[in-house]
């Protein structure tokens, strides 16, 4: 009968050869390499602890040794995060085992501990629309009254649990989108448990989530006083990976002083607004006049479009002193989307009125899509009935310049169209315990603004839609 191996013999050399792991790696792009005493023979698995994520197609160097590709038990490269693996070597290739070290990496390592507020809890964002907020607990409790959130807008704020998350208070994203392109295919790196949620883009060798945050509302059009239709609004920022989009710009009204005895020129129209669908954007267009030259001729000059979700300026015009009137401007877009179009101007001496004659400017846009929260927990999720999860978008776009005409048969002026609403943003709850939800969770869109009054009224803006909620047990 073969002899057994006592507890005696069984020493701590014994049971670390058993399975040795190497140490830490140091890497160049997802070249890897690791120092260490253990030797590694064919057909053998041992653990090692990458010290950084790859990108595409990464390879280890053991010691001065040749360096191979690591892959997944079905052939496919391998994605690396900074965690301890544990790896086959066949001779050939180094094997991912239990699909990237085991499905329980998946819920990050722990290193941030316990978290048990005592107030609130704010995370500075190193580069705004940049950083992801990456998080890894070995529990999670936010207290009643209690808000958790980040400092300016991010990538997303994730989660990363071993136990339970217990939310009593909030988790507050509102108004965190990240400023980005919605097109982008920028990647949040999540873990390989929910690959279910990505979708896999072969060009790249990456994954990306797919879900995203609700549209901007579109920005309102200008009121015309040329045609039956202003000049267009801005279309809203499209929903992004990291949660939902800014409103669109809204329209400058027109002018005009319509044909009369006197032959006099037909007006034009206000700037278009700026479409919200990325980041920081351009002013709207300054104001602009036709030009009398003495005879009753006019030169006609349009209001100015505007940038990305800025408004458009309106457009002006006069048959006197042009310095005296002045239409209205459009909004910036430069610190959020929904900013409104600037108010026309229309007035003439033969009326008795030279000047000076002034329309409402549009007010720049400060919305912002809801941005994303993201938790992964292998335990529990428990939202209690105070418990809250805010993902909203801020800020509703912005209210239309005022038109400013001499009232009777010649003059005529638009006011401005209204800014788009913001979108809300991403709430995805990954749970391998149970879920639990008894609270509030919320992905609103914020609402569009009015247009400027007047008989030559601009349109609104439209509302933000509604973001996402997800939740799902893996």
């Amino acid at each position: 009968m073969a002899k057994g191996i006592t507890l005696q013999e069984l020493d701590a050399s014994a049971i670390v050869n058993l399975v040795p792991h190497l140490g830490t790696t140091s890497n160049i792009g997802d070249a890897y390499s690791v120092t260490t005493p253990v030797t590694i023979g064919f057909n053998q698995k041992f653990t090692i602890k990458f010290n950084a994520a790859s990108s595409s197609a990464p390879k280890l160097r053991i010691n001065n040794g040749t360096e191979f590709p690591i892959i997944k038990p079905n052939g496919n490269n391998a994605r690396i995060y900074p965690s301890v693996y544990s790896l086959f070597w066949d001779g050939t290739n180094f094997i991912l085992q239990g699909e990237g070290g085991g499905l329980d990496e998946s819920f990050g390592d722990g290193s941030d501990g316990a978290l048990n507020t005592t107030g609130n809890v704010t995370f500075t964002v190193d580069a705004e629309d940049v950083t992801t907020v990456v998080k890894q607990y070995t529990s999670i409790t936010i207290n009643s009254g209690h808000t958790l959130s980040v400092d300016k807008r991010c990538r997303g704020l994730i989660l990363y649990c071993t136990g339970d998350v217990i939310i009593n208070g909030t988790i507050d994203m509102t108004g965190k989108s990240a400023f980005v392109n919605p097109l982008s295919n920028d990647p949040i790196i999540l873990p390989l448990a929910v690959e279910t949620l990505l979708a896999y883009d072969p060009t790249k060798n990456k994954f990306y989530s797919t879900p995203r945050g609700g549209s901007g509302g579109a920005g309102g059009s200008g009121g015309s006083a040329v045609s039956t239709s202003g000049a267009a609004g801005g279309a809203g920022g499209g929903g992004n990976l990291f949660g939902g989009g800014q409103g669109g710009g809204g329209a400058g009204g027109s002018a005009s002083i319509t044909s009369n005895p006197g032959g006099y020129a037909t007006g034009s129209l206000g700037g278009n607004g700026g479409t919200g669908s990325s980041g920081p954007a351009g002013a709207g267009g300054s104001s602009v006049v036709a030009l009398y030259d003495g005879d009753f001729n006019f030169k006609w000059l349009s209001g100015r479009n505007g940038g990305v979700g800025a408004g458009g300026s309106g457009a002006a015009c006069n048959r006197a002193v042009p310095q005296n009137y002045s239409s209205g401007k459009g909004g910036s877009g430069v610190n959020g989307g929904g900013a409104s179009g600037g108010g026309g101007v229309a007035g003439e001496s033969g009326m008795g009125n030279s000047g000076p004659l002034t329309a409402g400017n549009g007010v720049d846009g400060t919305n912002i899509g809801g941005g994303l929260v993201l938790i992964i927990a292998k335990g529990n999720i428990t939202i209690s009935s105070t418990g809250k999860i805010l993902s909203n978008g801020l800020n509703n776009g912005q209210n239309g310049g005022y038109a400013t005409y001499l009232s009777g048969t010649y003059c005529g002026a638009g006011s401005g169209g209204g800014g788009g609403g913001a979108g809300g943003g991403l709430i995805i709850s990954l749970h391998r315990g149970i879920y639990k939800n008894s609270g509030i969770l919320q992905v609103n869109g914020t609402n569009g603004g009015s247009a400027g009054g007047g008989t030559y009224s601009g349109g609104a803006g439209g509302a933000g839609l509604i973001g996402v909620i997800t939740e799902r047990k893996i």
